[in-house]
């Protein structure tokens, strides 16, 4: 297995061409029918006598490269399928909250872990919006009332959660559109997805923001940035990046 990096100059960075995605409808007629007889079975691990130091177990590892991508030169579209083809499995969370206009709104987030069980705390990461950089509705609305529901979506409103997904106006009701049942929380004021088999009510602890970062050519205009890249570019050097393994 091989690791290769390929030093570019951040100047010269080559602009790719971002791919489409195909239809999801399309995609998802050659997936068979969903199979809700299918259940989980609890087994034993791998090799339940494995013992320190006995390495990997006794699964064929198959036969693999690594190919390297710089965050830098590889287009977004291709960086979220990699991401979250990689890191698996993803929990969604389907927050609940209110904007302050009072209406209510239901929205899936991709990015959503448990950062501590005592107290229980759970992290959140709400991207902006591509075009304008403003934030999402979700973000402003935990912001302006600091309180939101964490739903856990299970397979009985899989199809309602992922149509809340839309990019609905800041005047229209998710709720509505999903036509999932609010169920009246105990400590805050976004209600609970009914449906839902586990629900968080939360209040907002901390929040930050990471600012989008401009393109090497927009940041490759501003005058003190222009030496830092001429010495960087006649320095021996690795560029950040991502290795993950594909078949040979």
């Amino acid at each position: 297995m091989e690791s290769t990096h390929k030093n570019l100059s951040p100047s010269h960075a080559p602009a790719a061409p971002e791919p489409k995605r195909p239809p999801f409808a399309k995609v998802e007629a050659q997936r068979p029918p969903f199979d809700k007889d299918k259940t989980f079975t609890l087994t034993k691990v791998p090799k339940p006598d494995w013992k320190p130091d006995d390495g990997p177990n006794d699964i064929p590892i198959p036969t693999r490269q690594f190919e390297t991508f710089d965050p830098q030169l590889t287009d977004k579209h291709s960086l979220y399928n990699m991401i979250l083809g990689g890191v698996v499995p993803r929990p969604i969370a389907f927050v609940s909250s209110i904007s302050e206009q009072n209406i209510p709104n239901l929205a899936p987030l991709s990015y959503f872990m448990m950062a501590s069980h005592h107290p229980p705390v759970c992290a959140i990461s709400v991207v902006v919006k591509p075009e304008t950089y403003d934030e999402k509705d979700t973000a402003a609305n935990i912001h302006y009332h600091k309180e939101f529901v964490v739903n856990i979506i299970s397979e009985q409103y899989l199809e309602a959660a992922n149509y809340a997904a839309i990019d609905a106006p800041h005047n229209v009701s998710e709720w509505a559109l999903t036509g999932l049942t609010p169920l009246p929380s105990e400590t805050v004021c976004p209600a609970r997805v009914q449906e839902s088999p586990f629900q968080m009510e939360c209040l907002l602890e901390h929040s930050g923001a990471e600012k989008p970062r401009p393109s090497w050519e927009e940041e490759a205009t501003r005058p003190e940035v222009k030496a830092v890249l001429e010495k960087w570019a006649q320095t021996p050097h690795e560029t950040p990046s991502l290795a993950v393994r594909s078949d040979e």
